[in-house]
C-alpha cells in the first residue's frame, strides 16, 4: 500500500470560506437491501448536478463562472466526501470586498440546497426509489487553511492536494 507523505515545510495560511455539505439520511438510505442498485448512479447525478450549479449552468441559482455581483464564483478548491463535499473559497483582500462575497456564497449555498432538494424528490420518483435521501445540510465557517503538498512534489505542481484549518473543521460540524 502506499503511504501518503506531506511536505514538512511551512505553509502560510489563507482567510477563506469554507462550505461543507453532506446529505441527510444518506446512512439509513444505505441500509436498504435495493440501495446499492441505485447508489453509482444516484452519486454521478448528484455530484454532476453540483458540478452543473458551481459552474452556472443550472437556471434560477445565482452561482456561476464570472464572480459578477451577486454570483459565487466556482470554488478554488473542491473534494468531494462520500456523499457530501467540501469547498473552499479564498477571500478577497479587501475588506470592502469580503462581506459581499460572503453573503452571496451564503445566499448560493441555500439556493443549491433548494434546488438538490427538488430535482433529488424528482429523481425519486422518476427512478421509483422513494428512501432517495433529498436535503442536504450546509455548514459554513471563515478563518485561515493551510495547504498541504505532497512530500517531493515537484514545484511546478505547486498546488495543495488538500487543505486543514479550524474553520474546516467548523464548517463539517
Amino acid at each position: 500500500m502506499e503511504t501518503i507523505q506531506f511536505d514538512a515545510s511551512p505553509v502560510e495560511g489563507q482567510q477563506a470560506i469554507v462550505v461543507s455539505f453532506d446529505l441527510c439520511g444518506f446512512s439509513e438510505f444505505c441500509n436498504h437491501p435495493d440501495a446499492y442498485q441505485v447508489l453509482p448512479r444516484f452519486l454521478s447525478e448528484l455530484f454532476s448536478e453540483v458540478d452543473r450549479a458551481l459552474m452556472g449552468e443550472v437556471d434560477n441559482l445565482i452561482l456561476g463562472p464570472a464572480p459578477e455581483m451577486g454570483r459565487v464564483p466556482p470554488p478554488e478548491f473542491m473534494k468531494y466526501t462520500g456523499d457530501g463535499a467540501i469547498l473552499i473559497w479564498f477571500l478577497p483582500k479587501s475588506p470592502d470586498e469580503r462581506q459581499p462575497f460572503c453573503t452571496a456564497i451564503v445566499g448560493g449555498m441555500r439556493q443549491l440546497q433548494k434546488h438538490l432538494a427538488t430535482k433529488i424528490s424528482q429523481w425519486a420518483i422518476d427512478w421509483g426509489v422513494p428512501a432517495l435521501p433529498a436535503r442536504a445540510k450546509f455548514g459554513i465557517a471563515c478563518g485561515l487553511v493551510y495547504g498541504l503538498m505532497p512530500k517531493g512534489w515537484p514545484v511546478l505542481f505547486s498546488t495543495p492536494v488538500d487543505y486543514v484549518g479550524y474553520c474546516i473543521n467548523l464548517a463539517v460540524r
